[in-house]
């Protein structure tokens, strides 16, 4: 009598190293720390703070426009939350990620490759939905005011020079302390 094994895990393993690398992933969308300055030498991350969440400035010229004395409100414009919000995380396209995994898996043709382009493919779309949002506009958004509108010479805001737009990234890693 012979014995002989069979192996029908159906790369049951190399799933498993994959679902744990998914998990271990993080997409990071936005203005990356590494962004530099704007022209003027305010760090883009502080720049777009201000616009995504609104601020005051101190302009003795604008006491009018302010509850403050002496300063300026600048109102928020979300380019980044709202986005996030209008394409729900994006969930559908992470969905679409881990069907393309499974199946690949079913397959038997699965690595970690396959992953990590699954996840930039959600991190461009992520980035291109962002930009796409500051070239439109919202209308919710104020308006902008008078003096800036003619220092610029346009009605658009969160456009000027495109330094916003360009530093508007995505960058995939693997956190470590996930489990």
């Amino acid at each position: 009598m012979s014995l002989s094994i069979i192996d029908k895990d159906k790369d049951w393993r190399a799933l498993k190293i994959v679902i744990k690398q998914m998990k271990k992933a993080v997409i990071k969308v936005g203005i990356q720390a590494n962004a530099g300055n704007n022209e003027d030498g305010v760090s883009i991350v502080e720049y777009g703070t201000y616009q995504e969440y609104g601020t005051y400035t101190k302009k003795a010229t604008y006491k009018k426009h302010s509850t403050l004395p002496g300063y300026v409100r600048i109102p928020a414009r979300s380019f980044i939350r709202s986005t996030t919000d209008e394409n729900d995380g994006w969930k559908k396209e992470i969905d679409a990620a881990y069907d393309s995994i499974l199946h690949q898996n079913a397959l038997g043709r699965i690595s970690t490759v396959d992953v990590r382009a699954s996840l930039e493919l959600i991190g461009k779309k992520a980035r291109e939905d962002i930009v796409a949002k500051i070239n439109v506009g919202d209308p919710s958004w104020p308006p902008l005011a008078e003096e800036t509108k003619k220092k610029k010479k346009s009605t658009k805001p969160l456009i000027d020079t495109g330094f916003l737009k360009r530093a508007i990234q995505y960058q995939v890693t693997y956190e470590h302390g996930n489990k």
